[in-house]
């Protein structure tokens, strides 16, 4: 029989079997089986190995572009004899090359989001931003972009600090990417507030904005924010998997041409550990 489904979500397989007694049929034994466990692992299987051959299928032509790109721009900066023109192939081996190094970072972030399990540990918010923002500032150019940064600890996070490197990595490079090149000034702005509860983390910035059509979009696998965006459309759909996997939540407000601001909240594990190491000590003095 096919399984069951029920409202509540739960699934059950039943079948049947003939009560019988003296070769005759007395009656029917029904034997039921929840199966909604393995049901939903066999799905999230597939789910996610169908995600992973989209991923091959798309990072392979995602590789090709830059690469062909960087082969045949050398090719013809070799042919040239003037600096100037040398120096316009540079740039375009440099934008290539930038392209492959972004698909690497993304397949890199998005091999660890799906294998590792999160590690929670003391997690310093400072020295995380220092790391990104000094990475980042001039990756696609000097583009004078003001930084500020607002921290308010009222206690220690604990959180597993390498998905906050990607989320952060990944908001910021954005932010970075679509400034606003016309404005005489482009500021990204981070605040974050650790409470007990959780990290609540925002990052703004008055770059390109994005429409209200796609703004359901961005956290799509493949998905870019325009036509003119570049890069490997996986940034915000490992950003949003990473929160996830955390327990966390992501929200995206934007206005086009104006600013955009994204908004993370990720459970603080401190309260937990405190509270871990807490019985463990009273266990230790009984």
């Amino acid at each position: 029989y096919r399984p069951m489904r029920f409202k509540n979500g739960k699934i059950v397989e039943r079948y049947t079997q003939p009560l019988t007694a003296k070769g005759l049929e007395l009656g029917r034994v029904w034997f039921y089986h929840d199966i909604t466990d393995r049901e939903t692992k066999s799905e999230t299987l597939k789910r996610r190995n169908r995600e992973l051959d989209k991923f091959l299928y798309r990072t392979s032509h995602d590789f090709k572009a830059p690469l062909n790109s960087i082969m045949g721009l050398t090719m013809l900066a070799g042919t040239e004899n003037g600096l100037v023109e040398i120096r316009r192939y540079l740039d375009l081996i440099y934008s290539s090359t930038l392209k492959l190094e972004g698909f690497v970072r993304n397949l890199a972030d998005f091999s660890f989001n799906e294998r590792e399990a999160p590690k929670f540990a003391p997690t310093d918010l400072q020295s995380i931003l220092d790391y990104v923002i000094e990475n980042y500032r001039y990756l696609y150019g000097d583009q004078e972009i003001e930084f500020s940064i607002q921290l308010n600890y009222l206690v220690p996070l604990h959180t597993d600090k390498s998905r906050v490197l990607i989320i952060l990595a990944n908001l910021i490079s954005n932010a970075v990417k679509y400034a606003d090149l016309s404005k005489s000034l482009r500021q990204i702005k981070i605040q974050a507030l650790v409470t007990d509860e959780a990290l609540d983390l925002r990052v703004w910035d008055n770059g390109q904005g994005i429409s209200q059509a796609n703004q359901k979009l961005v956290f799509k696998m493949f998905s870019r924010a325009s036509n003119q965006a570049f890069g490997s459309g996986l940034g915000l759909y490992i950003v949003q998997n990473a929160i996830s996997r955390l327990g966390g939540s992501i929200q995206l407000d934007s206005q086009e041409g104006e600013w955009t601001e994204f908004r993370v909240s990720i459970p603080n594990q401190f309260s937990q550990q405190e509270a871990l190491a807490e019985s463990e000590m009273s266990q230790t003095r009984g």
